[in-house]
């Protein structure tokens, strides 16, 4: 067992299990999160477009833009009532194809996944 956890299995709530991500010029950064982690925002992968959670909660409902995000005031969609968590990410190349006549001209890619965290209540 990790020092971390504790024998029921809950991770502890430190910052080495809290992290935040943002996309900085087109650069998706990752910092663990929130203060009092002094470390620097950190570059985690370049050309990257879109980065987007939506948040499913206990009681079936899913976030839906900035309005419905986890908060631990708001019954119903704080942080221990996430049962899933859909990440998607569109990255691009780099330069731009002359042959690839769509939009600006540079490729993209979609990846997507579902997340269960571990350690919930179901």
């Amino acid at each position: 067992m990790n020092e971390d956890e504790d024998p029921s299995g809950v991770i502890a709530n430190n910052p080495d299990e809290r992290f935040g991500f943002r996309i900085n010029s087109n650069t998706l950064e990752a910092q663990c999160f929130p203060d009092p982690c002094t470390d620097p925002w950190e570059a985690v992968a370049d050309n990257i477009d879109v980065l987007s959670f939506t948040y499913t909660y206990a009681n079936g409902t899913a976030s839906s833009g900035t309005t419905d995000l986890p908060s631990n005031s708001v019954v119903g969609r704080n942080f221990a009532d996430i049962r899933e968590v859909a990440i998607s990410l569109t990255a691009k190349t780099s330069q731009a194809d002359p042959n690839y006549q769509v939009g600006d001209g540079h490729r993209r890619l979609t990846l997507s996944a579902e997340v269960a965290p571990r350690n919930l209540a179901y």
